[in-house]
């Protein structure tokens, strides 16, 4: 009895000998389980990623046209439209001075507290300035490219888009040769005229005769001048004008080109070209959003396209700022070269 006594407890210890171990070899497991390494970005990562953003603005501003929007905002649109667009601008200038001061603190040693900013002495004061300059900015150039602070379609603005679709269209045809390039744009200089002389014919025998003249010579003639011009048929106002300039009735493109003096092997670039000229005139006297806008710059994006394209500008600009920003020192190298200075 006595001997199981003492033997008793013994397995009893064995086994909680032999537990414990295993206790202790699973708990050590369990904390490597949990603490996984997670490897920083590479610069080759952080490179393509803000490059990405670059591409992807400057496409979207490049689509959108969004230069020459505001650039029609501001020299057709009146007094408050145009300083919106100088206020917008204004704001982006402001974004890009505060990112560029930020960027360049680590060169001069000095390492700001992100994480911390409302304690840190900088970021304080210039966090807050930088989101309303975004907020801002934003607001102000989706208002600037929107319907809102579009150029009214008076003859004004008719003749400046025929102005750019001849100048567009005889740039094409530069490609083609110089014999076809001095003709071509000889062509599209004399239709940009007889068109815009048209229009100018068109609303006047719509308008009343007695505020004809001055509702044309006005700089802020009426918008309805765009919904009468609407009427136009214009292939059969083209044929007419190809036909009173060049003299003589011009029925077909190899006419046309034989007219020209251009060799009937050129004659389909011509036809390309005049068909390329047609449809953006079509566009810009329809009111098409879809192509003159793009083709023709004359500040009608929609209120989609405006959000689009002030997006747009401003990932290009925090692209490229951070890739600006991917030069400048990081934190812990600032931290350190601070307290070497200091020892």
């Amino acid at each position: 009895m006595a001997s199981t006594g003492v033997s008793n407890p013994l397995p009893r210890n064995n086994g909680a000998a032999a537990v414990s171990p295993s206790n202790g070899s699973q708990q050590p497991r369990r904390v490597s389980a949990g603490k996984q390494h997670v490897a920083p970005p590479t610069l080759l990562s952080k490179l393509w990623k803000q490059s990405k953003y670059c591409l992807w603005g400057a496409i979207g501003t490049w689509y959108l046209d969004v230069p020459a929007h505001l650039e029609a905002v501001y020299l057709h649109s009146g007094f408050w439209p145009s300083h919106l667009v100088l206020l917008s601008l204004a704001l982006l200038a402001t974004t890009v001075t505060i990112f560029a001061y930020l960027i360049s603190l680590p060169f001069r040693g000095i390492a700001p507290s992100y994480s911390r900013w409302s304690n840190d002495p900088i970021l304080r004061t210039l966090v807050p300035i930088l989101t309303l300059a975004i907020v801002g900015g934003f607001i102000s150039l989706t208002l600037a490219l929107s319907p809102v602070c579009a150029p009214p379609k008076n003859i004004n603005t008719f003749v400046e888009g025929l102005s750019q679709a001849a100048s567009a269209a005889a740039k094409s045809a530069s490609t083609a040769g110089a014999d076809l390039s001095s003709e071509s744009r000889s062509l599209f200089r004399k239709l940009t005229l007889e068109f815009s002389r048209t229009f100018q014919q068109t609303a006047s025998r719509i308008s009343p005769p007695d505020t004809a003249v001055d509702k044309l010579q006005a700089a802020g003639a009426s918008a309805s001048t765009a919904a009468q011009l609407a009427s136009l048929d214009v292939q059969s106002t083209w044929r007419r004008i190809v036909s009173s300039t060049l003299g003589g009735d011009v029925l077909d493109v190899q006419g046309l080109a034989t007219r020209l003096g251009i060799p009937a092997g050129r004659a389909a670039e011509l036809e390309k070209l005049l068909s390329t000229y047609s449809r953006q005139v079509d566009a810009l006297i329809r009111g098409s959003s879809a192509s003159s806008s793009v083709l023709l710059g004359l500040g009608s994006l929609g209120w989609i396209g405006a959000g689009l394209g002030s997006a747009a500008t401003y990932v290009l600009v925090f692209g490229l700022m951070g890739l600006i920003g991917l030069a400048a020192p990081s934190p812990a190298s600032t931290q350190r070269q601070r307290t070497r200075k200091q020892q």
